[in-house]
């Protein structure tokens, strides 16, 4: 799922701004899981391939399982 919004005009793909983004909510429909990541990771990787329902690939080169229901990081967000 690309992390970029599409310019309307142009047609382009930019990133969010951390004006517009804190995290980025991913919903797995029928696994019953979210992925919560921050907006800076999102910064980092335009898209986010979520595999939760398969075993971890090795080439696989970030590790979005981290993230996995990773509500405390909204916690410790609201809490600052």
């Amino acid at each position: 799922m690309p992390l970029k919004r599409k310019n309307a005009v142009h047609g382009k793909r930019y990133f969010y701004s951390n004006d517009d983004v804190d995290f980025f909510v991913f919903v797995c429909l029928g696994i019953d899981d979210i992925y919560i990541a921050p907006f800076e990771l999102c910064r980092t990787y335009g898209y986010a391939n979520l595999y939760p329902h398969r075993t971890r690939k090795k080439y696989v080169t970030f590790d979005w399982e981290k993230y996995r229901n990773a509500f405390e990081l909204v916690i410790e967000f609201l809490n600052n």
